[in-house]
């Protein structure tokens, strides 16, 4: 399965050793050895997907070891020598990446208005990690295009073809929690529009419809609705960057380390053309459909 730095695994075990029918699925998620070093953080992450679930949000939880943990660190022998990994085993959520789906208003606005709902629960959650006073709050970092998975809504008005452009999305899953810090919320809705720009057959309105969203369960002040602009250039330029880097340490992961760049440049290019100014009327005009 992709992943940027790690290792995942689609894992089918038989619900039924008789008859060996594949009908339960896995995700073994084996993290690189430089994070795996960091054990508070990494079981931090996993509290915070399994604190989520609770709140019947669609995140994974993972399946306890033997011995009853939610995570195990293994060693693993590449010949020449032995690296430690932390493994878990968790749950499969289904649903299709939203970057593999026509991307429109409906599911843009879902997708702000769930990410301001997770971390809402998260900061008043003293059960993950001690609450820090001078940051905002708990966010999920990495709220983007490739970690949330969708499902078409089943009503008898729907289009029967998922990929059709008019289809009612849900969201049936919430991926990736190894970028999850204490810190600006602003910063992490800005980073969501990043994401979701380069899938949408209109980037530059993203913004509008998922700031919509997010602002209907968290209002930003003015402050941070100011910064949202700039924040956006700033993550497409971070994440534009690092992927090139990323490329000359793994190159055998570069298909999916390109996956920013293949429309990233476009959109960096357009939002600087335009300016801030006519953005964030781009924005406003696009969220007056969801104010009605």
């Amino acid at each position: 399965m992709p992943s940027y730095d790690d290792q995942n695994f689609h894992v089918l075990a038989p619900e039924s050793q008789e008859t060996g029918d594949l009908s339960k699925s896995y995700v073994l998620k084996v993290m690189n050895s430089v994070d795996s070093q960091d054990a508070d953080l990494i079981e931090a992450q996993t509290r915070a997907m399994m604190f989520l679930n609770e709140k019947g949000f669609p995140s994974p939880i993972p399946i306890p070891t033997t011995d009853g943990k939610i995570m195990s660190l293994e060693s693993i022998d590449y010949g020449k020598e032995s690296k430690t990994h932390m493994v878990r085993l968790l749950t499969y959520l289904p649903g299709i990446p939203l970057a593999q789906m026509p991307t429109g208003p409906q599911i843009l606005y879902k997708a702000g208005r769930t990410l301001a709902e997770m971390n809402r629960v998260l900061a008043v959650s003293q059960r993950i990690l001690p609450v820090e006073v001078h940051f905002t709050r708990l966010n999920h970092g990495d709220f983007s295009h490739t970690n949330i998975l969708v499902q078409p809504v089943q009503s008898s008005a729907d289009h029967s073809d998922p990929t059709h452009p008019q289809q009612a999305l849900d969201i049936s899953g919430i991926l990736d929690f190894t970028d999850m810090n204490y810190g600006c919320s602003v910063c992490d809705v800005a980073i969501s529009i990043m994401y979701l720009m380069l899938e949408s057959s209109d980037p530059l309105s993203t913004g509008g419809h998922v700031l919509s969203g997010f602002e209907s369960v968290t209002p930003l002040v003015p402050e941070e609705r100011d910064a949202v602009f700039l924040l956006v250039l700033c993550r497409f330029s971070q994440s534009l960057v690092l992927a090139r880097y990323n490329i000359l340490l793994y190159p055998g992961n570069a298909e999916y380390l390109l996956t920013t760049a293949r429309s990233g440049w476009k959109c960096l290019h357009q939002l600087w053309s335009l300016g801030k100014e006519a953005v964030e009327k781009i924005w406003y005009e696009a969220a007056k459909p969801h104010c009605t």
